[in-house]
């Protein structure tokens, strides 16, 4: 088949095309910016074309589906239909959906979040909109559904069962352990893991021990086994594509900025730091416990904590100045900035003391807020500043007008700063990228940002061992 690209693909790009145009499942292992959407809405229309399928359902998180939109506006090389469902729709953007529902030819594609999926509406409205057509169905950041006893993992791979071709795409198919692959190949054709339970999978590539806790008996997995058959079994169906195999990017530049606690600060996190210790020293501290203390530890080196109701309190520190220090040596006549905070107090600060040149992208903002948001910061040359949670934006979104990145505080998970990370360090980025990690000295900031640099995750950690919080605080 000779195919008629509308833009002109990279050699991975194609290749990765020329393997999965036809087949029923396919996964696009594909790190950030290499360009997967790309390669996905070609092999969309390529079967189009080929008259193999009329309709496409993509899902993906709340942050990252509305992208599509933009992506196949881009990519497309025909002629298609799009409308996108959430639980909030518009009188207009619901009559957009029922037509497309109802369209008698011609290529529709539904855009739907991948949290709608285990909802009764959601999961009816997949059923309607594919039934009696020759469907592809496609999971962008699949990790999403890797939990194989989640509502969005079971619900995806019942609507995935019906459609004639199913893709998943992701830079990080393994993001806790390689238990994370089950779920997502499952999805693709039900029993291609070669393990017709998970039970089975996890006895088949996982170590375990019986652990018992109080009146508990559980298996704990302490490692893993036959990788190299998981890797074979596997290889048929998928492509990997890393940054440094296709990319001539720039480099990525590291900074820390020291900030100091103020008394305030320094008063509650010893105060918290002992109390924690000694429960620990009795026995009584858990690994639920223990995490939940360090983020508690974490909110107050970033200058608020929540009370036992719930409200957050504002305690006096350094580290808003220090983002405003950074700011004023940076050159925003070149370069625009992204502010990655892990608390929504956070970004409502910062977007206090930057004002008007900044938007925000976080949990409050609905749908219809963050595209707008995501249009001023690419184009409005007055907004020099993106701030948000990389719970919201750290995944799908294409921000290569900047090239530098605060990280006024990190999450506890390595795939949260993985993906944060490469929102602008991808195709299209022309000049350096500067990562500036705020870091105060002998508080779980500096333990946070080692395990990042180790690539491990600090949550893990805990969770596996309570004696590791000793080391943590």
């Amino acid at each position: 088949m000779t195919f008629n690209f509308k833009t002109q693909p990279y050699d991975h790009q194609l290749q990765a095309l020329n393997q999965s145009w036809d087949k029923e499942y396919y996964a696009l292992f594909m790190e950030m910016g290499t360009g997967k959407s790309k390669v996905t809405i070609d092999n969309i229309f390529a079967l189009h074309e080929s008259k193999q399928i009329s309709r496409v359902v993509i899902s993906a998180p709340k942050g990252v589906y509305l992208n599509w939109k933009s992506e196949l506006q881009t990519h497309a090389w025909g002629g298609y239909e799009l409308a996108s469902y959430s639980s909030s729709m518009k009188k207009k953007e619901a009559e957009a959906l029922r037509h497309l529902i109802d369209a008698p030819e011609g290529l529709q594609i539904l855009l739907i979040n991948i949290e709608s999926l285990s909802t009764k509406k959601g999961n009816d409205l997949c059923f309607r909109f594919i039934k009696d057509h020759d469907t592809m169905m496609v999971i962008d950041e699949s990790t999403a559904i890797k939990n194989p006893k989640g509502k969005r993992s079971k619900a995806a791979i019942k609507i995935g069962m019906v459609c004639k071709y199913r893709r998943i795409l992701t830079g990080t198919p393994i993001t806790h352990s390689p238990l994370d692959l089950y779920s997502q190949v499952e999805f693709l054709d039900k029993g291609l893991s070669g393990c017709p339970s998970f039970f089975l999978f996890k006895h088949t590539y996982a170590n375990q021990m019986k652990m018992t806790m109080g009146n508990r008996t559980f298996d704990k997995v302490t490692g893993y086994k036959n990788l190299d058959q998981l890797t074979e079994r596997i290889k048929p169906f998928n492509y990997r594509v890393l940054n440094e195999d296709c990319l001539d990017l720039p480099d990525k530049n590291y900074m820390v900025r020291n900030v100091e606690l103020t008394q305030e600060q320094k008063l509650m996190y010893m105060t918290l730091k002992h109390e924690s210790l000694v429960m620990l020293e009795d026995g009584l501290l858990t690994s639920t416990n223990a995490l939940t203390t360090l983020l508690k530890l974490h909110q107050i080196a970033c200058g608020h904590v929540k009370d036992d109701f719930g409200n957050t309190k504002d305690i006096p520190n350094n580290r808003l100045d220090a983002v405003m220090e950074i700011t004023n040596e940076i050159d925003t006549t070149s370069s625009k900035v992204i502010v990655w905070c892990s608390f929504q107090r956070d970004v409502e600060l910062l977007h206090a003391a930057l004002g008007k040149k900044s938007v925000t992208y976080y949990g409050p903002n609905d749908l219809v807020e963050r595209q707008e948001a995501l249009e001023r910061f690419k184009n409005d040359p007055d907004c020099l500043y993106l701030i948000g949670t990389p719970q919201c934006g750290g995944k799908g979104l294409t921000l290569n007008n900047a090239g530098y990145v605060i990280y006024y505080s990190n999450s506890f998970k390595l795939e949260d700063r993985l993906q944060s990370e490469d929102r602008c360090h991808r195709i299209g980025q022309n000049k350096n990228v500067t990562y500036i990690d705020l870091c105060i000295k002998n508080t779980v900031d500096e333990k946070i940002l080692k395990a990042l640099k180790d690539k491990s995750d600090l949550a893990d950690q805990v969770l596996s061992s309570v004696e590791s919080f000793r080391d943590l605080i």
